[in-house]
């Protein structure tokens, strides 16, 4: 497991949409986070579960942090116990209406390795019936 400290930067992944309401960029949002854990499952990125229940929605009147799996020991595929530490709460930026995170300290190590976030964002975003579209940002910087 890395030591330091892990940034979150909700600007790697965007969904771009024209004139959203806060409802419907919550619901999205909401969309992301059940894609991206599709994904995880897909990807075969399960070893504990944790980074899978470790996603969670923040819109700016409510956040389903609390509902993220917390830090603790684990049971890995081979029955063995393996720390596990959820990060603190992503914070919204002030121009976003809703974002989807992972709070697993090591999810960006697994985005980087086999996307399963990216993805999400993609099709949630052909799929929601606005002009929306997934942008890639700062991908340079994806590594922390």
């Amino acid at each position: 497991m890395a030591r330091g400290v892990t940034k979150f930067h909700l600007d790697h992944v965007l969904v771009r949409m024209a004139k959203a309401s806060e409802p419907m960029a919550a619901m999205i949002a909401t969309q992301i986070q059940a894609r991206a854990k599709v994904n995880i499952q897909r990807n075969g990125q399960i070893d504990t579960g944790f980074m899978l229940n470790s996603t969670y929605t923040v819109t700016k009147k409510a956040s389903t942090f609390g509902q993220a799996n917390q830090s603790g020991d684990y049971t890995d595929k081979r029955g063995q116990k393996v720390g596990r530490k959820l990060v603190r709460q992503a914070q919204l930026p002030s121009e976003a209406l809703a974002a989807t995170a992972v709070g697993a300290e090591y999810a960006i190590w697994q985005e980087e390795r086999k996307p399963f976030l990216y993805p999400a964002c993609v099709e949630a975003a052909k799929d929601s019936g606005l002009k929306a579209d997934a942008q890639k940002v700062f991908v340079e910087n994806l590594r922390d």
